[in-house]
């Protein structure tokens, strides 16, 4: 495939963005124009998945892994399951909540015909429509996006087309209002897929060559491909068609969809059953959109994905009865099935629903994917509809569910795949309104974030500042005369927090102030100060010039240098890697790295601290090693890859990236059983790590190929597991791995 052009008459895009924002969490997947490259987008925290909901806290909206964090606090100020709400009138709404009672502790307000929750901001009582914190949650979602691509905020957006993946079952109404919503932030180009064509768009292009060799000969019948998509609200079961004319063509033959199934009404069934258990043992009812029962639905949740992997758990629910005592109880497999039955039944008659409507020949697999395929029982239901199909009929999870959508998605734009939902500029919208709330809004919040920052300053400052009085600054100093100086500064930085009449420039001119009369009364620290940092410049240029020298040669292990010196070196080397790595230069990255480990190796007699140091850049670029030569995809490379992951597990014994890079690169050596005993490891370490997970099961299906020997599943699952090995190792996921640990050694 050729690099794409984005560009159309009048317009330069600068990219396509295909997002897939689901009940639970959303995906982004990038093309910048000029490639073909279709990236799975990693966020602020370097996820790949950001939770769909927003919290209003005092002053501030705060969105994704920060908002799921402190949802139990701000379950009343809380707005889950953003896409699902955003576009539907308030009765629809009453009926959604009857099904989704405890996700929500917001109420809508009766007196609009569109969703509106009455929330409280910056102390005073807001009315905000779901769409309108939709728009909040995908601009927050876009600004890394916007930044990657060296684009201006807020005018990048303009320069981005974007493919919005839609649940089947929606409504064209839905649907155009979250584009009324949607079009307040100014996106250049907004186009609207189901998620069906999204995911058999994903696997036609991950399947290409299996499709072409299995299709090359003249007159070969189509391929029929099903999918069984469990998402966090809504399931999809979907049967699609390919065939080769001039190129391979892929159509979905028939389709169902439903809210009726979904991994949140499996939790909801679980929080039902415990909600009974207390009021059984202990007579206390639990209300709706209370703390208690949100408490209840984060500890089911987490049930949930234990079950997934073992036959029963134990869950402590804090602080949800009368007394402000725990409960505690444990729920077996056996009991979700027997609870989910109904949901088992809905599900298989969906399916055959589906089944029955058309004449299916040539099936090769069903694909599970989505958030609920690991439920044990979701499986045996795929597997019982495919046996009727025979042998070569195989049950299959060989698609990533982390981008598997939002990458058709930008396929499908990219390609200038006509969009599936018709949607026009006309809005029922107040928009004068709507824009003046978010301009007021936005000002509050960045007010709040410069004056958090500024006090942030403050604080550092004044540790700094009595750092030197009780240490090497103590003679031009005294800590007895700017000791009270200091105490005042933090006495205004504490009440500043929570005191809304002080503002950002308060703040900065009480610190200027500080600074000032301590210049002023202590001349001679600041004449220290700047000799120490000048002292400090030319120590660094100093550096410099012997990295300089010394990238010329080997380093000589018999010098002795300072421990502090190797730790600086060290971690020079190992941030110039992480540099080297995110341009791609992963031989020059290699280098850096191995460097940076063998400064850590001359260090000698370190203190406790320094020792500290010395382990965590060992462990990092060790952890960075073996990512780059699983890079470079050669015999050698994967050899050193375990090498550096085997150094790392030396380090840190159960790291969880250290366990995944040695599986990939035992795997790409064909070692299966090692392979699969780090992923057992792993597992056993870290139950609920998606990627060992995925590894685990990949290991299981390779093996159960190669005792079946079918042809049709052999290729299937070889290609399935190539893409998914290489998405990976080999995207930019794994850069951003590295930029974690330079947060972190910062």
């Amino acid at each position: 495939m050729s690099a794409n052009s984005f560009d159309v008459p009048g317009e330069a895009f600068a990219g396509v963005v295909g997002v897939d924002i689901g009940g639970n969490s959303a995906r982004v997947c990038v093309c910048k124009n000029g490639s073909d490259k279709i990236e799975l987008h990693v966020n602020r925290v370097s996820n790949r998945q950001t939770p769909t909901l927003v919290s209003f806290d005092k002053r501030l909206r705060i969105y994704g892994e920060e908002a799921e964090s402190r949802a139990v606090s701000l379950f009343k100020q809380t707005i889950p399951i953003l896409p699902y709400i955003a576009g539907l009138i308030n009765d629809e709404f009453a009926e959604l909540l009857k099904k989704r009672k405890y996700l929500f502790g917001l109420h809508a307000n009766p007196n609009d015909p569109l969703v509106q929750f009455k929330v409280t901001f910056d102390d005073q009582p807001y009315d905000v429509y779901a769409g309108e914190v939709l728009v909040y949650f995908v601009e927050k979602l876009f600004e890394t996006i916007v930044r990657d691509l060296s684009l201006p905020l807020p005018q990048g957006l303009q320069q981005l087309q974007m493919a919005y993946s839609i649940p089947s079952y929606f409504k064209n109404e839905h649907v155009q209002q979250i584009h009324n919503f949607l079009s307040i932030i100014g996106f250049g180009n907004i186009k609207y897929y189901k998620e069906s064509n999204c995911l058999l768009r994903r696997w036609c292009s991950a399947h290409a060559s299996f499709i072409s060799e299995t299709l090359k000969e003249k007159g070969a019948p189509p391929l029929t491909i099903a999918f069984l998509d469990i998402g966090f609200v809504h399931s999809s079961f979907i049967i699609a068609q390919v065939e080769l004319q001039d190129e391979p063509k892929f159509k979905i033959i028939a389709e169902d969809s439903t809210d009726a199934v979904g991994t949140y009404q499996m939790i909801h069934l679980l929080c039902d059953h415990v909600c009974n258990l207390i009021k059984e043992k202990h007579g206390h009812v639990i209300s709706t959109s209370s703390r208690q029962s949100f408490s209840i639905l984060r500890g089911c949740t987490k049930a949930l994905k234990d079950l997934s992997t073992i036959p029963d758990v134990k869950i402590e629910f804090e602080r949800v009865l009368e007394d402000g005592d725990d409960f505690i109880t444990t729920i077996t497999r056996q009991e979700l099935e027997d609870l989910a039955s109904g949901l088992d039944n809905f599900l298989r008659n969906m399916i055959a629903k589906v089944v029955e409507e058309i004449e299916i020949n040539n099936l090769i697999g069903i694909e599970i994917l989505g958030g609920g395929s690991r439920i044990p029982f979701i499986k045996k239901i795929a597997e019982s509809f495919a046996n009727d199909f025979g042998e070569s009929c195989v049950v299959r999870m060989s698609m990533d569910s982390t981008c598997a959508i939002a990458h058709g998605a930008t396929n499908l734009l990219m390609d200038k795949v006509p969009c599936d939902f018709n949607v026009d500029a006309s809005t029922n919208l107040d928009l004068t309104k709507l824009n003046a709330q978010r301009k007021q809004m936005d000002e509050i919040q960045q007010e709040q974030l410069n004056k958090m920052s500024i006090i942030n300053d403050i604080d550092k400052y004044i540790i700094a500042t009595r750092r030197d009085a009780t240490g090497d600054y103590s003679n031009v100093l005294p800590i007895d005369k700017i000791g009270p100086m200091l105490d005042d500064l933090d006495q205004f930085s504490i009440s500043a927090i929570s005191e809304k009449s002080v503002c950002s420039r308060t703040c900065t001119e009480k610190l200027e102030e500080c600074k000032q009369k301590i210049a002023a009364d202590f001349p001679k620290y600041l004449e220290a100060l700047e000799a120490a940092e000048l002292e400090r410049q030319r120590q660094l240029q100093l550096e410099e010039a012997e990295e300089i020298k010394s990238s010329r040669n080997s380093i000589d292990m018999d010098v002795v240098l300072p421990t502090g010196t190797c730790i600086k070196r060290a971690s020079k080397n190992k941030q110039e890697g992480n540099v080297l790595l995110g341009d791609g230069n992963i031989e020059m990255a290699i280098i850096h790295y191995v460097k940076s480990i063998q400064y850590c190796a001359k260090a000698s007699k370190p203190n406790e601290e320094q020792a500290q140091q010395l382990s965590d850049l060992r462990l990092a670029s060790n952890l960075n090693l073996a990512m780059c030569y699983l890079k470079l995809k050669t015999e050698a490379g994967y050899n050193k890859a375990v090498n550096a992951a085997t150094a790392a597990l030396e380090i840190s014994p159960n790291n969880p990236k250290a366990i995944f890079r040695r599986a990939i690169a035992y795997e790409e050596l064909n070692n299966l059983d090692q392979a699969m005993a780090d992923a057992l490891h792993g597992l056993d370490k870290h139950p609920e790590n998606l990627d060992l997970i995925n590894r685990d099961a990949l290991y299981l299906k390779k093996a159960y190929r190669l005792e079946q020997r079918l042809k049709v599943a052999l290729f299937f699952v070889h290609s399935a597991a190539k893409s998914h090995a290489a998405h990976r190792t080999h995207d930019n996921e794994d850069y951003e791995d590295v930029n974690a640990y330079t947060r972190t050694d910062c």
